[in-house]
């Protein structure tokens, strides 16, 4: 949705701001989503640990 919105954009100075607005709204998407899936990679890896603790009992 934003990558059309940003494609829309016109060439003058108000489509300029916007398309930056959109562009900057996309990279704070992307590092929200990339913060969750590290956080879910380390809690992934930490269930990893605890399984494999338990099967060498």
């Amino acid at each position: 949705m934003l990558k059309k919105k940003k494609q829309s954009a016109n060439n003058n100075l108000a489509g300029a701001i916007w398309e930056q607005s959109i562009s900057e709204e996309m990279t704070a998407t992307a590092n929200a989503y990339s913060a969750k899936i590290q956080s879910a990679e380390r809690e992934l890896e930490s269930l990893r640990r605890q399984r494999a603790a338990v099967e060498t009992r």
